[in-house]
């Protein structure tokens, strides 16, 4: 499986991802495909995205209270990290 050969490069992936979705100046539906990617990408690597759990989870916690457009993407990111 490639999952554990990705894993090497989340360091570099997800921080840039996630201080996108943090600035939250995007249009909904760029937001969504970062949303979309992220849960991609736990899909992929599985618990190698442990370190970064907690940071995924507070954004995604605020972008549920923001944006009902999100919700569902943000269900699908939260099952993919439960796995």
């Amino acid at each position: 499986s490639m999952g554990s050969k990705c894993s090497v490069y989340l360091c570099n992936i997800i921080p840039l991802l996630l201080t996108r979705l943090k600035k939250n100046d995007t249009d909904n539906m760029i937001t969504n495909v970062f949303i979309r990617s992220i849960a991609q990408l736990a899909a992929i690597v599985g618990t190698h995205i442990r370190p970064f759990s907690n940071e995924i989870m507070e954004i995604a916690h605020h972008l549920w209270l923001c944006n009902t457009f999100l919700r569902l993407s943000i269900l699908e990111l939260a099952e993919a990290m439960a796995h």
